[in-house]
């Protein structure tokens, strides 16, 4: 079977569909809530704010606060009741890779003393290490992404991730393809890294983007696994839920296109000019090996070198 058979074959044979409509039906009937309670903690830096397909369907309101990509606590939203949880499993994460007085666990109020101090903490704290370096990576694009700079010294001038309830989103995928190949998410593997529209307004094409950690691409996947996800993404699009993906996940005001063009990124660090080319070659073959058009949509592979100490990025398609 071709990798594109593949997935529409673990799609079709694991109610991929049904569930990915009750995720999109409970985010929607959540995304004004969600909206709501994110305005109450917007200025929480360095620290981030992120949210969850798991989070946002939800009855109570949780976020994800994270440094440098890695979850330090939640917040926790009812009604006017804000609350910052740490659990003792997290503090001790805190401490063991932040610096963190592990002593700070518990639940407060956000705006309390407590939480003032946690803040506090991260202000002044420098990783001692890092549980995922991906998850740094993937943190670092993003706020370049979010802000007033020319992004990447203008190479992703129009790009900016997809937001839900005006908060980053990991997206949410029924298949995995962190090993190369597709099979069903049971709840571990299965989010897009980093979503991105590129363009300008309505006309701006989706990106996903798969990142690896500086050397990963030699022992994983990302040229398989982002092709994985675009397919799938595609799939859910064109389900019977996908005006909802399209118009109230994705923000969209246009309605869903009779075509859609998705670039599939594999977003890589190689170590030196030889593993650059190596994977370059692995990429050219890939895009001889596969089908590019889903129906009546394409996929566009592209690879995106990323030098995390220059913030600098080039596109290769």
């Amino acid at each position: 079977m071709t990798l594109l058979e593949q997935i529409e074959d673990c799609w079709n044979g694991n109610d991929a569909e049904k569930r990915t409509g009750t995720w999109a039906t409970k985010l929607k009937a959540n995304k004004v809530k969600l909206t709501q309670a994110i305005k109450q903690f917007k200025q929480w830096e360095p620290l981030g704010v992120y949210t969850s397909v798991t989070r946002g369907m939800r009855p109570n309101v949780t976020f994800s606060l994270r440094f440098h990509g890695q979850e330090v606590a939640e917040l926790a939203v009812k009604d006017t009741d804000v609350r910052l949880n740490v659990s003792k499993k997290t503090a001790g994460a805190n401490s063991s890779w932040f610096g963190i007085s592990p002593e700070l666990q518990g639940s407060w109020d956000w705006r309390g003393a407590e939480a003032t101090e946690f803040r506090r903490q991260f202000k002044k704290a420098s990783p001692v290490k890092f549980k995922s370096e991906e998850k740094r990576i993937e943190a670092a694009i993003i706020r370049e992404l979010l802000g007033d700079s020319n992004k990447f010294a203008g190479t992703l001038k129009h790009a900016t991730p997809v937001l839900f309830a005006e908060c980053p989103f990991q997206f949410p995928l029924p298949i995995s393809g962190h090993k190369g190949f597709p099979e069903v998410n049971n709840g571990g593997n299965g989010n897009i890294d980093i979503l991105t529209k590129r363009g300008v307004g309505g006309a701006s094409k989706l990106s996903v983007w798969e990142l690896k950690a500086p050397g990963a691409e030699k022992t994983h996947f990302p040229i398989e696994q982002a092709y994985i996800y675009t397919v799938t993404l595609l799939k859910m699009l064109r389900s019977p839920c996908g005006d909802i993906w399209h118009k109230d996940v994705l923000g969209y005001e246009r309605a869903l296109p009779e075509k859609l063009t998705i670039e599939s990124v594999a977003v890589v660090c190689p170590k030196n000019e030889k593993d650059k080319h190596l994977f370059l070659n692995k990429f050219n073959q890939f895009k001889k090996d596969n089908c590019l058009t889903v129906g009546n949509d394409e996929v566009v592979p592209m690879v995106a070198f990323y030098q995390p100490d220059t913030l600098s990025i080039e596109l290769v398609q």
